[in-house]
């Protein structure tokens, strides 16, 4: 049953794939090719981890290896936490307002540029640290690959549409530098 699920979900992401490719919005297709990755992985690990050649590392690193794995998966879930809840925000400031300069350092986006890619990034990183497995470890270069290059589509992609309006936010806001991102913020509210 998992498996027809998995079948069904990985159709709908290659829909997903060539439907914005298409349309142009390269963006998505590459976001959706880093979530299908992802979903790989994480199927992979929670339906065949007892019959993958775990890779032999001492027990003491083995232990810290997984922690911080399940470090990186609980920031992953705040980042995508964070990045929904700002783009509900967000929508109601457009809708009222009609202006992208209102809502473009709203929540977490006045922090970084790219909270949902950078949430990919390390969600698969996570479970690549979680396993540490060959197989695992490829998957999460691949999907943090396609989220990184998601982010660069991204950012493309709103330079046109915003202009200069995005260029601004983009000089201002680091693309996935959290720390720059925090201590910028923490700046101007002390400023402002």
């Amino acid at each position: 049953m998992e498996l027809i699920v998995f079948g069904i979900f990985i159709t709908f992401i290659a829909y997903r794939i060539v439907y914005t490719a298409l349309k142009g919005r390269y963006f998505e297709s590459f976001l959706a090719a880093g979530v299908g990755i992802l979903t790989t992985q994480i199927f992979l690990v929670a339906n065949y981890a007892g019959e993958f050649f775990r890779e032999s590392i001492n027990l003491s690193a083995n232990i810290a290896l997984q922690g911080f794995g399940l470090f990186l998966i609980v920031s992953s879930a705040a980042l995508l936490t964070a990045a929904f809840v700002s783009k509900r925000k967000i929508s109601g400031i457009v809708s009222e307002w009609g202006s992208t300069k209102l809502f473009l350092a709203q929540g977490i986006y006045g922090i970084i540029r790219h909270p949902a890619q950078l949430a990919g990034i390390l969600a698969a990183l996570g479970v690549a640290c979680m396993m540490a497995n060959s197989a695992i470890i490829i998957l999460a270069l691949l999907a943090g690959a396609a989220f990184y290059v998601s982010a660069a589509e991204e950012d493309k992609h709103n330079a046109l549409s915003l202009g200069s309006e995005y260029d601004e936010y983009a000089e201002a806001i680091p693309s996935f530098n959290l720390v720059a991102g925090l201590s910028k913020s923490l700046r101007n509210r002390r400023l402002g």
